[in-house]
């Protein structure tokens, strides 16, 4: 696999991620603490996350989905 498919690939997975957590691009730069332009690159394919900031966004996919599904386990009703 070339560098560049490899570059495709982090740039649909960010997106992908992205658009699983209902963010928009500013929305996720500031969850990560990174400018608005390094989501745009990412997901242009022009430069890929650093391994620490790939770990975050991992993160952030992890505490979603744990969130989804505890609210299916209460039945989605809060008091």
């Amino acid at each position: 696999m070339t560098s560049k498919c490899k570059a495709e690939d982090m740039a649909e997975r960010v997106k992908s991620v992205r658009f699983t957590l209902g963010l928009s691009q500013v929305a996720l730069a500031n969850k990560l603490h990174v400018a608005f332009s390094t989501i745009n690159r990412w997901e242009r394919g022009k430069t890929r996350p650093l391994p620490a900031l790939l770990r975050q966004l991992k993160a952030l996919e992890m505490e979603d989905t744990a969130s989804k599904k505890g609210k299916k386990r209460s039945g989605g009703k809060r008091r």
